[in-house]
């Protein structure tokens, strides 16, 4: 069944089970609604349907499902890009779980934890969680639990260049999956490895090895290219946008802007099918880079522009920030000397503001860690430095 049936069965279910009369069905309905919403990358719908869970949860006493809830809650912040929000939802439902013994659910609530982690470059606390996570997974025998984790365990060692134990990571994760035909992440999980091709060769690239970096690139795009296929049977549109894009963009490295403008164009329309705000900005901005590689200033301009102010009015302020830096240098070539140094000073700031921002988020993360996960039995050792 694909994402967007899942989502149609669950609105439908909605609509035969009262407000009020099965309250305790309702609320559980609503959490799986939201889940399914935030994995198809549409956050706002499902934080719409969290809100309404919540309120019959704490309406009727239901503390199982307002741990769900706040579970759906944490993934969806997580999409949005929101780390407070994501962090402090995470927390709530960890610790509900907790109260309830539920270890599985414990452990699912820990990897968005953990991603958030890694989104903040808190890379010990996100190892320490996943590892906790995988405690979980054996003690319950959950290879669903297990897969996740050693996804985001996979994506943990790539950031810090660990590409081997990146690459062992992903390969478990993957065959976990195929092992209980779970198809829903599969798309994510072989794209991801493409991910790490991609990092290895920026790394072969800064070294200077061209050969090197091209060949990894095109491994890049041959594993991304099968998390498309996964991602077309399974009918999801969201991870089909996303990974034509990631394809796209590989493209722009091996400067073959011809076949990346092509597939980031694909990948923008269906964003803005989706309404996707991040997919959209993002796709802007691809597009504004290939016109900069192949010296079409004006097109370039008109792309980063747009980029830029989607991106403020989705408050995607990493986003924003890359346009107008981008935009910086489109001026700069256009000789508009004034112009690109306020594109320039707007970036400055903007990156400034969002190193404030994500430094005061992981206070907030080690501090929350600290209260609430640093004395756990499955936890193990980490930094826990301000």
């Amino acid at each position: 069944m694909s994402q967007h049936a899942r989502i149609a069965n669950l609105i439908e279910m909605l609509a035969t089970q009262p407000r009020h009369e099965q309250p305790k069905k309702r609320a559980e309905t609503l959490a799986k609604l939201a889940m399914e919403y935030a994995y198809a990358g549409l956050p706002r719908e499902g934080l719409a349907a969290v809100k309404e869970a919540l309120a019959l949860a704490h309406l009727h006493n239901l503390v199982f499902e307002r741990a769900e809830a706040l579970s759906a809650a944490a993934m969806c912040h997580h999409v949005r890009v929101d780390h407070i929000m994501s962090i402090t939802s995470g927390f709530d439902a960890y610790q509900a779980f907790a109260s309830l013994n539920e270890y599985g659910r414990m452990g699912h609530q820990l990897i968005t934890l953990a991603a958030s982690c890694r989104d903040l470059q808190a890379h010990d606390l996100a190892v320490a969680a996943l590892l906790g996570c995988l405690k979980i997974a054996a003690r319950i025998h959950d290879k669903l639990l297990e897969a996740r984790t050693r996804n985001v365990l996979a994506l943990t060692y790539t950031d810090c260049q660990r590409f081997d134990d990146a690459e062992r990571e992903f390969i478990a994760s993957r065959q976990c999956l195929l092992d209980i035909n779970e198809v829903v992440h599969v798309p994510k999980v072989t794209a991801n490895i493409g991910v790490l091709f991609h990092r290895r060769a920026e790394v072969a690239a800064n070294a200077g090895d061209t050969a090197l970096a091209r060949a990894l690139w095109i491994t890049a795009i041959e594993r991304t290219r099968e998390g498309l296929q996964a991602a077309l049977k399974d009918n999801n549109k969201f991870e089909t946008s996303d990974k034509t894009a990631s394809i796209g963009q590989y493209y722009f490295f091996l400067n073959d802007f011809a076949t990346a403008r092509l597939l980031v164009a694909q990948s923008l329309e269906m964003a803005r099918e989706l309404k996707h705000a991040r997919l959209i900005v993002d796709g802007e901005l691809w597009l504004g880079k290939i016109a900069l590689g192949e010296s079409e200033l004006l097109v370039a301009e008109t792309h980063l522009k747009t980029a830029a102010d989607r991106a403020r009015h989705a408050d995607l302020r990493s986003l924003q920030q890359a346009a107008h830096e981008q935009l910086a240098i489109c001026y700069c070539a256009l000789k508009r000397t004034e112009s690109a140094n306020a594109q320039a000073a707007i970036a400055a700031e903007l990156r400034a503001t969002f190193k404030h921002a994500n430094q005061e988020a992981q206070r907030e993360l080690r501090l929350m860690w600290r209260q609430h996960l640093s004395r756990h039995p499955l936890m193990v050792a980490a930094d826990d430095t301000p």
